[in-house]
């Protein structure tokens, strides 16, 4: 459901970027439908980014805590190193395929006709002309690297920016399970509400927020 809002989103910022805006332009009295609560959620492909990322953790945590809660702490502790080495390679292989895919529609000229059209965000995101062929090899390869890198996006394959952050927050919800497995789940609550309250600035540590912005 969160990928077809999301391709929604993509539909919005190709054929009526007017509902990007949160009201009514300067020539208009009423906001449209799609600025309208709950519509607006139709057309913006952030927040349900977001409601996937909380998901996610939800269905990275379940099964270990699981088994915790049931007294095989050994269990969870294994099913946490399976997930977090699966993890990585469900969001990597999807995102390299999806960039070879792009690489090659590339190669045979098909998004000469995007570069032409009238559509802002698909004339935007189409990757750029280059003329040497090993030049195209090597690019394909830096732009596989570039989905993984703060503050660098994919030509080929622009969405994935958001993939970086999926991975980031799979691993911290990795991190957190080991560190407090063994512990109550009253405490474990409870040092997950002081992770909560001193990690409010996380994304300005990290650097990611300006990242974020541009990307949005």
């Amino acid at each position: 459901m969160a990928a077809v809002l999301v391709m929604a989103s993509h539909m919005c910022l190709t054929l009526d970027r007017r509902f990007i805006n949160p009201c009514c332009g300067p020539d208009e009295k009423t906001p449209l439908l799609f600025q309208r609560p709950i519509f607006r959620l139709i057309v913006s492909g952030q927040a349900w980014v977001s409601v996937f990322i909380i998901l996610s953790g939800f269905v990275n945590s379940l099964k270990s805590i699981t088994l915790a809660r049931s007294g095989d702490t050994t269990g969870a502790l294994q099913n946490i190193a399976r997930s977090a080495f699966g993890r990585s390679f469900r969001l990597f292989l999807p995102a390299a395929a999806a960039t070879l895919l792009s690489w090659s529609f590339e190669q045979l000229g098909v998004y000469g006709y995007a570069r032409r059209g009238e559509a802002y965000w698909t004339r935007e995101t189409v990757p750029p002309t280059i003329e040497s062929f090993p030049a195209r090899i090597w690019d394909f390869f830096v732009a596989i690297a570039k989905t993984w890198s703060f503050n660098a996006e994919n030509p080929y394959d622009q969405p994935q920016w958001a993939l970086k952050y999926l991975l980031e927050g799979s691993m911290f919800v990795f991190i957190i399970l080991v560190m407090t497995i063994r512990l109550h789940p009253r405490w474990r609550m409870a040092v997950l509400c002081l992770l909560l309250w001193v990690s409010q600035d996380w994304s300005q540590r990290l650097g990611d927020r300006e990242c974020y912005s541009s990307a949005s």
